[in-house]
C-alpha cells in the first residue's frame, strides 16, 4: 500500500492554524475551473511512499497536517494508515482535509475510515466565481465541517479570517501555498511572465 504524492512541505502557516505539514496527493477525479494545482490533477505516478515511511517524518514543532491535492479521498486507505501512525507518535496533531466531494458523497468504507482521523473537513468543488478571498476554503460554496472540537478555537479565523499565501521555489517551479484571490494569483503569474521575458 503506497501513497502517490505530488509534494509535501513541512512548516507552512498558510493552510490552517499554527505550523503545519502540507501533503498534496497526485490525481483527481474532478475538473474544477481555476484549479491552482493543474499538474497535480493528472492520475499518474508521482512520488510513491509507504504510509509507515512517511510517518517517520519528524513532526516536532508541527501543530497539524493539512491534506489536499489532487483528491485525497482517492487515496483514503493509505492516508488513513499514515494519519493513524503519525497521530500515535504525535497525538496533539490536528488534521484538515480538502476534498471536492460533498460530505454526503463520502460513504464508502475507506472514506469513512479516513474521516475518523480528521478534525476539519472542507468539502465541495472549487468555483472561482465564489472565491471571496476570506477564510480557509477556496470558494464560498465549500462546506467547513468541524468533526471534532480541536480546531474550534480558530473557527472564526478558519471561516472568515484573512488568507495568507506562501511562495516556494522547487527547482525551476514555483510552489504557491494557500488560496490566493484571483487578482493575487494573476499578479504573481504576471510577475513570473515578466521575469521569463
Amino acid at each position: 500500500m503506497y501513497l502517490n504524492l505530488a509534494h509535501w512541505l513541512k512548516g507552512t502557516r498558510a493552510l490552517g492554524p499554527g505550523k503545519r505539514l502540507a501533503i498534496w496527493v497526485q490525481g483527481c477525479c474532478f475538473d474544477c475551473t481555476g484549479c491552482i494545482a493543474q499538474s497535480w490533477r493528472k492520475r499518474r505516478r508521482a512520488k510513491l511512499i509507504g504510509p509507515e515511511e512517511l510517518a517517520k517524518l519528524d513532526l516536532d514543532g508541527v501543530d497539524g497536517i493539512t491534506i489536499s491535492g489532487g483528491e485525497p479521498f482517492l487515496q483514503a486507505k493509505p492516508l488513513a494508515a499514515y494519519l493513524k501512525s503519525a497521530k500515535e507518535t504525535y497525538p496533539g496533531l490536528s488534521v484538515i482535509i480538502f476534498t471536492g466531494f460533498t460530505r454526503d458523497d463520502l460513504t464508502w468504507s475507506s472514506a469513512l475510515g479516513l474521516i475518523e482521523h480528521v478534525d476539519l473537513l472542507i468539502t465541495g468543488p472549487y468555483i472561482p466565481e465564489q472565491n471571496n478571498g476570506t477564510g480557509l476554503r477556496g470558494s464560498a460554496n465549500q462546506e467547513l465541517i468541524f468533526l471534532t472540537d480541536r480546531l474550534k478555537p480558530w473557527a472564526e479565523e478558519i471561516v472568515s479570517g484573512q488568507r495568507s499565501v506562501e511562495l516556494y521555489y522547487r527547482g525551476n517551479e514555483l510552489l504557491i501555498v494557500g488560496m490566493p484571490e484571483e487578482k493575487v494569483l494573476k499578479s504573481i503569474l504576471g510577475e513570473i511572465e515578466e521575469l521569463e521575458k
